[in-house]
């Protein structure tokens, strides 16, 4: 097990790839992968030294799917793995590795779009490796109500990594600063959009806010989130 540690370390060199110096190796995971890709990844991280888990956290260093047209899926795992600034790779690059036996070079096959955006990937892993802001360090995000999909655990995770303060009631001690955002889910009634503006005193926005400006990794304008659009002018003055 030694030896096969050694020589892994030694193929992440010579790939010229992420600083893993306070990891023995490359941990990967699939999002969006057939299951014959994830077997394919699965052999090639056994025989190179690496790992591969079914969920993105801090550990992990490379997040693997296949691009469509050039542009990649937006899955839970694809936003996760933005905000932890790790590679995000497509499948191509297992196919590289394949052939050369060993951790190739990741850059010509960094994800440079999904369907939305573009430059989100290669943003969130320039930000960790310079140790740039966090791209929600300026917010108290309050989430009122209930939430479908994504559920609000995973939207709060999302904002927690990316440095914002989550709280029930805006303008705690903690909160210096920050400006405020209310956040309700894209089903939320009017009569519930309505309770939250007149509550908070601040127009409420969709999740898709927060999706969208993790897929392009820079804060979005809320214009053209506001729930209140949807029902009184009023609410949008």
């Amino acid at each position: 097990l030694k030896r096969r540690n050694v020589l892994s370390n030694k193929a992440v060199a010579q790939g010229n790839g992420v600083d893993v110096s306070d990891c023995s190796r490359f941990v990967l995971v699939g999002t969006g992968l057939n299951q014959m890709s994830l077997k394919r990844m699965k052999q090639l991280a056994e025989s190179l030294g690496g790992v591969v888990r079914t969920k993105v956290s801090k550990q992990v260093t490379h997040l693997i799917t296949e691009c469509k047209d050039g542009l990649a899926q937006r899955t839970l795992k694809y936003f996760d793995a933005i905000m932890y600034g790790i590679w995000i790779l497509d499948f191509n690059w297992i196919k590289r590795c394949e052939i050369s036996n060993c951790w190739v070079k990741e850059d010509p096959d960094e994800v440079k779009a999904d369907v939305k955006f573009s430059e989100g990937p290669k943003q969130g892993r320039l930000a960790r490796a310079h140790k740039i802001e966090p791209l929600f360090s300026r917010f108290q995000i309050v989430f009122y109500g209930k939430f479908k999909e994504p559920s609000k655990t995973d939207l709060k995770k999302l904002v927690e990594l990316g440095g914002a303060l989550i709280s029930s009631e805006p303008g705690n001690s903690n909160s210096g600063t920050r400006s405020i955002v209310v956040v309700v889910d894209k089903s939320v009634s009017k009569s519930e959009a309505q309770t939250a503006f007149k509550k908070f005193h601040q127009k409420p926005i969709y999740p898709t806010w927060i999706l969208d400006s993790v897929s392009g990794y820079k804060i979005l304008p809320f214009d053209q989130y506001w729930a209140c659009l949807l029902y009184t002018s009023d609410a949008a003055d």
